[in-house]
Formats: C-alpha cells, sequence, structure tokens
C-alpha cells in the first residue's frame, strides 16, 4: 500500500507542476483543463517514481455509497486494492470559490471517509469486454485532498473538529492568484 507521505509529496509536486507549466503559460481555462493536466502531472510523478505499473487514475468515477447515493470526485488514485487518494478541485482564478461548491466537495470527502470499508468505484458507462472488475476501498492511509485555484486570502478548509475526523489525512493544495503575479501556493 502506498505511503501517505509519498502519495502527498506527489500531490503537491504534481499540483506545482501544473501551475507552473500549464497555468502560467495560460494552456488552463476551465476546471476540467486543471483535472487533465492535473492528472497528467500525477501519471508522470508516479512514472518518475516507478509506479506506474501500479497505479491507477480515475477521472471523475461513480462512488457508490453504502446508502445508495453516488458521488463523482474530480480525481481517484488507487493501488492494486484500495482506494489511496481522492481529490476534489475548483477553479475560480478571479474570485473566491462558491460556499456550496466548498460544502460539496469537504461533504464528499467526509463521506468516503465515513464509509471506508463499503466505498466503490464502478463504470456503469462502460460497455465492451470488461476486462477487470475492481472493488476498492478506501486505504486506512488515504490522502483526502482538496485542491483549489482561486483569487484572495488561502481558505481554511479543516475546522477543529473535521481536523479530528480527517486526521493526518486531508491535504489542501492551493494556488492564490493575484493581479499581474505570478500564483503563491
Amino acid at each position: 500500500m502506498i505511503e501517505k507521505s509519498t502519495l502527498r509529496a506527489q500531490l503537491k509536486r504534481a499540483w506545482q507542476n501544473t501551475i507552473k507549466d500549464k497555468y502560467l503559460t495560460q494552456q488552463i481555462n476551465s476546471e476540467h483543463g486543471l483535472q487533465a493536466h492535473l492528472c497528467a502531472a500525477l501519471l508522470a510523478q508516479f512514472n518518475d517514481s516507478n509506479m506506474s505499473g501500479r497505479r491507477r487514475v480515475f477521472v471523475e468515477p461513480s462512488l457508490r455509497l453504502p446508502d445508495g447515493s453516488v458521488r463523482f470526485p474530480d480525481i481517484v488514485i488507487c493501488d492494486s486494492n484500495h482506494v489511496v487518494g481522492i481529490v476534489e478541485l475548483k477553479y475560480t482564478p478571479r474570485g473566491r470559490p462558491y460556499r456550496l461548491d466548498l460544502v460539496k466537495d469537504m461533504e464528499t470527502l467526509t463521506l468516503a471517509l465515513k464509509y471506508s470499508n463499503d466505498l466503490r468505484i464502478f463504470n456503469e458507462r462502460f460497455l465492451g469486454k470488461l476486462v477487470k472488475k475492481h472493488e476498492y476501498p478506501l486505504a486506512a492511509n488515504a490522502v483526502l485532498c482538496w485542491a483549489g485555484v482561486y483569487a484572495g486570502s488561502k481558505l481554511d478548509l479543516v475546522s477543529a473538529d473535521s481536523d479530528q475526523e480527517f486526521g493526518k489525512r486531508f491535504l489542501q493544495l492551493n494556488a492564490l492568484t493575484r493581479k499581474d503575479l505570478d500564483p503563491t501556493f
């Protein structure tokens, strides 16, 4: 199972590379663009660490929860047996993320933690020869990440209550935008 410190470092490097290489060259103009470039940077990090064959990156997979609800996190990272990372993204470089969007993102991460043993990824829109069906419960040391490109001061998404709930699993990545200046991390 991937160590959370390794994945945390890979997420941080992939995030900074994405912002420096793609955002600063104006190649990102939407959340989907950010998502695509971050996934590519993550895959490069896995390749550089000789982990490319042992990691799967799912873009907006369906996560079925035991209560019957379904969530669609922006990025889910798996090893061969577990979900080792879930990433929620926000892209609002000229302003702040909407409060309801933040609540939804944090709720998705909280529900993943709450139902960690019963969390399942599925692809109901696939049609073809099924190669391999996997179920991925949440790893005990999975990284639950929120990453955002936005203007203004840094958001504090983990309160004292949720910090106890998330423990050391939560990772917040920021790219704080400012007029005529490069973003700060």
